[in-house]
C-alpha cells in the first residue's frame, strides 16, 4: 500500500525524491513485555521504547515511506528495508540515485557497503566525533548547507599515527582548497591491472588540487602553483 500510495504522491507532484533523509522515531512505551530498552544520552534513564524509521523527501518536506521495528532491531538492520520501500516508489536510474542523509546512528561499515554495493541511493553522513580527524585551527567559518551539515575552508593538515611502525604520517598542502578523497572500491578494483581484487579494503587516495567550483581559471600569462608536503615523524 505505501509503494502504491508513494507513487501516486509522486505523480501528483508531492515530492521529487532527489534529496532524503532518513531518521529514527522512538516513542516511550507502556508495555509490559520484556524488550530492550533505549536512552537518549548518558544521563537519561532507559526506557522501553517503540520504534519508527521514517524516509523523508527534504524538498518538499514530505514523507517518503515508513517502517515499524520492535525494540531490539539497530537502525544498520532497519535501513536496507526502507530504502528497498524508497526506492520501489522512485525507481532512480542507477547513475542518478538520490542523496540520502543520515545521522551518526547510521555510521557502520555494514550499512555503508549494503548501500552502496546493492542499492542506487548514495549515502552522507557524519563520522562519530571519536572517529573523526582532529582539526589543527582554532575557529572555523562554517557554511551552513542543511540541518546537520555544513562545510569550511582551512588550512590543510592531516596527520595518522601508525604504532605499528612507530611514526607519524602528516601530509599539508597549499594553494588548492579541494580535496577528493577515493577509493576504487569493488568493480574498478578488479580493473586495475596493477592492484589486487581485495586491496581496495586497505587504501584511501587523498588528491589535493581545486576542483568543481574551487576550480582556478588561468589567462595568459598568468599563474598557479599548489605545493604538498609529505612527511614522516617519529612517535
Amino acid at each position: 500500500m505505501q509503494v502504491a500510495l508513494g507513487k501516486i504522491r509522486r505523480a501528483s507532484g508531492h515530492f521529487q525524491g532527489r534529496l532524503l533523509a532518513i531518521d529514527p522515531h522512538r516513542i516511550k512505551s507502556s508495555t509490559k513485555r520484556q524488550m530492550r530498552q533505549h536512552r537518549f544520552n548518558a544521563d537519561q534513564k532507559a526506557l522501553k521504547m517503540s520504534q519508527c524509521f521514517f524516509c523523508l523527501d527534504l524538498e518538499s518536506c514530505q514523507p517518503l515511506c515508513f517502517t515499524l521495528a520492535s525494540a531490539a532491531k539497530t537502525v544498520t538492520q532497519a535501513t536496507p528495508e526502507l530504502l528497498e520501500l524508497s526506492q520501489q516508489i522512485l525507481n532512480p536510474a542507477a547513475d542518478h540515485g538520490p542523496l540520502v542523509l543520515a545521522d551518526t546512528e547510521h555510521y557502520s561499515t555494514e550499512l555503508i557497503d549494503q548501500v552502496h554495493l546493492e542499492t542506487p541511493f548514495e549515502l552522507l553522513l557524519p563520522m562519530p566525533a571519536k572517529s573523526s580527524p582532529k582539526l589543527h585551527s582554532q575557529a572555523l567559518d562554517f557554511n551552513p548547507r542543511w540541518a546537520g551539515y555544513a562545510t569550511a575552508k582551512e588550512p590543510f593538515r592531516l596527520e595518522h599515527s601508525c604504532s605499528r611502525h612507530h611514526r607519524k604520517i602528516r601530509v599539508e598542502k597549499s594553494g588548492s582548497v579541494s580535496t577528493v578523497v577515493w577509493n576504487p572500491w569493488v568493480a574498478k578494483a578488479k580493473q586495475m591491472p596493477d592492484f589486487g581484487d581485495d586491496e581496495f579494503k586497505q587504501m584511501v587516495c587523498v588528491e589535493s588540487g581545486n576542483v568543481a567550483q574551487n576550480k582556478i581559471t588561468l589567462a595568459p600569462n598568468q599563474s598557479a602553483s599548489l605545493k604538498v608536503i609529505l612527511s614522516s615523524h617519529p612517535i
